[in-house]
């Protein structure tokens, strides 16, 4: 169920992001951690320059409340 609700949350995420991010989501110790970068394409002289990390963390509390609605 909970893999169920991380894959909802994903899609819901995804279509905000540039095309060419990376994420990555795994369940961690009961909370939800979602890492997303990108390549930047902006700087020539860096060509394989990534963004800065973007990281969520969504609590075991948050995702038990989310579920008792």
């Amino acid at each position: 169920m909970n893999e169920d609700l991380l894959d909802y949350w994903l899609r819901i995420i995804k279509p905000l992001l540039p095309m060419n991010a990376w994420v990555d989501s795994r369940l961690s110790r009961g909370d939800y951690l979602i890492q997303i970068d990108w390549k930047l394409e902006n700087d020539p002289h860096q060509q394989n320059k990534r963004s800065r990390k973007i990281e969520i963390i969504i609590k075991e509390e948050a995702i038990d409340d989310y579920l008792g609605k």
